[in-house]
């Protein structure tokens, strides 16, 4: 199986950027799928392969969240 590449946003706007790059990415052929939840963000963590790509979209940078998700994987 091939690598997985995961854009992530919880706001509005976040959510419509990760969308329109997912949709960018697939369009190249490349596996993507977007998370919206802090949750299933967390639980897809393990799963998640060296090979694979995590894209977190914040306006903030600052979120709690967002700081913290990338430090576990």
């Amino acid at each position: 199986m091939g690598h997985e590449n995961a854009p992530a946003g919880t706001g509005s706007s976040q959510r419509l950027a990760a969308s329109q790059f997912a949709t960018s990415l697939m369009a190249t052929g490349t596996q993507a799928t977007v998370r919206t939840d802090l949750t299933e963000m967390r639980v897809s963590l393990p799963m998640m392969r060296p090979s694979d790509t995590l894209v977190m979209i914040s306006l903030a940078g600052t979120t709690p969240d967002f700081v913290d998700i990338p430090r576990a994987a």
